[in-house]
């Protein structure tokens, strides 16, 4: 009995040393893509002058702050935000499978800017994303309502 927990303890460390193996061959992967998509367009950038970039006030430093640097970190947090909102939509939802697609989110967004545009031919095209948004906000307090008043399992959420 002694040597079936050992091994079940073994075993138990060696998956948990296998994620933080993969935790940090990704994380390492991420720092040399970063390093690599800021030296990658069409005007070339060599590492020693991304560096070098920074204290020069020539076109480099413009590639590397204004287009470069902000281009990689709005994609970092972007699709950080997608991760997160998209974490949150399952836990809200209590289903691992929920996605904006499954519940109609989308397509309460995408019949809310449709409707604006088509009503409100001279809206503002700053205020329509903002129509799509409140028309996604309600989407997902009626489908989160309704399936709270039928007490549905959370597994057949979206079925």
């Amino acid at each position: 009995m002694l040597s079936k927990r050992k091994t079940l303890f073994a075993v138990l460390g060696h998956a948990e040393s296998r994620q933080k193996l993969l935790f940090w061959a990704l994380f390492a992967l991420l720092i040399s893509l970063f390093f690599w998509s800021l030296s990658v367009g069409a005007f070339p950038l060599q590492i020693r002058q991304l560096f070098q970039a920074t204290q020069n006030g020539d076109i480099a430093r413009t590639v590397f702050l204004d287009l470069r640097l902000s281009r990689i970190l709005s994609v970092f947090f972007v699709g950080a935000s997608l991760a997160v909102s998209g974490v949150g939509m399952q836990a809200l939802f209590r289903n691992p499978l929920a996605d904006p697609f499954l519940s109609g989110i989308s397509s309460g967004v995408a019949a809310g800017t449709l409707g604006s545009i088509v009503l409100f031919p001279l809206l503002s095209s700053k205020l329509i994303p903002l129509v799509g948004l409140f028309f996604g906000i309600l989407t997902v307090f009626c489908v989160y309502v309704l399936f709270s008043l039928k007490k549905v399992h959370s597994y057949a959420l979206l079925l």
